[in-house]
């Protein structure tokens, strides 16, 4: 099922991209990349392994996160993201 109908939580962890205020601090706009992504849609929703699904996309899975394209420029999918501004800019970087 394509589980369009309910909300899919999401939540990145990054790498690459300093956070801060002053000289040092850096934007995700010019730096940074995805290491990996999570999603949970419900306890009732089982991706092959349970109701949470990891995306790696750093090491050899490293461009893992191309193949999730199609269902991230999708808006027909209800997407919610845990720090929307912060991993727009990151998605972005990676062509998304």
């Amino acid at each position: 099922r394509a589980q369009r109908d309910r909300p899919h939580a999401w939540d990145t962890e990054t790498a690459d991209v300093l956070l801060g205020n002053g000289a040092k601090g850096q934007s995700p706009v010019n730096h940074g990349r995805v290491l990996c992504a999570t999603c949970y849609c419900g306890e009732d929703v089982d991706f092959g392994s349970g109701p949470r699904l990891l995306v790696d996309n750093s090491g050899l899975a490293e461009g893992l996160l191309e193949v999730f394209r199609e269902y991230f420029e999708d808006d027909s999918y209800k997407k919610v993201f845990h720090n929307y501004s912060f991993e727009r800019h990151l998605f972005r970087r990676h062509g998304i």
